[in-house]
């Protein structure tokens, strides 16, 4: 309970100086783009950090738009571990509800995936396509890339996974017909809840950016830059220690370039930056 106690007052502190700081701060019309943020996770460390950039966007004139799954799209959004101590959640809802309220703003808009899904009328006829992301996922998932479909945990897992790989399609759809957004912006665009919107929305020619970090828990907007790839770092999967003691042939070179193909998302924005900022991508942009 004190530990749980002490994080909650750590971060609501945090939030009391953010609100100060937002209040002080000057609003100007420097970027007159729609830009809309894929969160997905109701986790405190992503909406911290997204919606702090989105807040900063609409202060500066942007119509920023925020997406949030509540639930429609299975993503764990707190440690499954501590889903049934009820202290736990006690301050992590609480937490989750200030900084909601605390980033909130005329210019920036939060729209709930279950107001954009309509699950009587979904779109899924191109689900063949979408299977590539279910498999991720369900790699993910198990941390092994040799998956037994007949177990029936793997299965339901993977079955599970291409729901959400037709639903996330389906929220790309939304979100050109119904937003039409100047940029996309995401943590990454590849797995079942991320990579269906994102791959629908570049084959559509939106302006889709990944945002990266120089280290996971940061809200300083000097640390977070756009990378030039779908994903902000590589795979942690060790399939690849089956070669390590045998000579590199034609088909391993051949492999090595088809994912590192398949993960690149040539540079988007022309800027001389080698890691730009969101304020140098935006302000140029403008």
């Amino acid at each position: 309970f004190l530990n749980s106690f002490n994080k909650f007052r750590y971060f609501k502190k945090g939030y009391v100086h953010a609100d100060k700081l937002f209040k002080n701060s000057s609003r100007e019309q420097l970027i007159n783009k729609t830009i809309v943020f894929n969160t997905v996770r109701r986790v405190r460390e992503f909406i911290d950090r997204e919606f702090f950039l989105g807040k900063l966007l609409a202060l500066s004139g942007a119509r920023v738009i925020m997406l949030l799954n509540d639930g429609v799209i299975e993503n764990r959004k707190i440690n499954p571990k501590k889903t049934h101590n009820n202290i736990y959640l006690f301050f992590y809802r609480s937490l989750i509800k200030k900084a909601l309220k605390i980033y909130r703003d005329p210019n920036l808009q939060i729209i709930y995936y279950s107001d954009m899904i309509d699950r009587k009328n979904v779109n899924s006829k191109n689900w063949q396509e979408l299977k590539k992301f279910s498999l991720s996922s369900t790699i993910r998932y198990f941390q092994s890339s040799k998956l037994n479909f007949s177990d029936k945990k793997v299965e339901k897992r993977y079955k599970q996974y291409l729901k959400d790989a037709i639903l996330s399609r389906n929220i790309g759809e939304y979100i050109l017909y119904r937003i039409i957004p100047d940029f996309f912006v995401t943590s990454h665009g590849i797995y079942s809840s991320w990579g269906p919107a994102y791959e629908f929305l570049k084959k559509k020619g939106v302006n889709c950016l990944v945002y990266a970090t120089s280290h996971s828990h940061t809200n300083d907007t000097q640390d977070i830059y756009f990378a030039t790839s779908k994903v902000q770092t590589l795979s942690r999967c060790k399939f690849w220690q089956e070669y390590k003691n045998e000579a590199v042939t034609k088909h391993m070179e051949e492999k090595v370039n088809e994912l590192f193909n398949i993960l690149k998302d040539y540079p988007i924005i022309n800027i001389s930056e080698e890691k730009p900022s969101l304020e140098d991508v935006f302000i140029k942009l403008a």
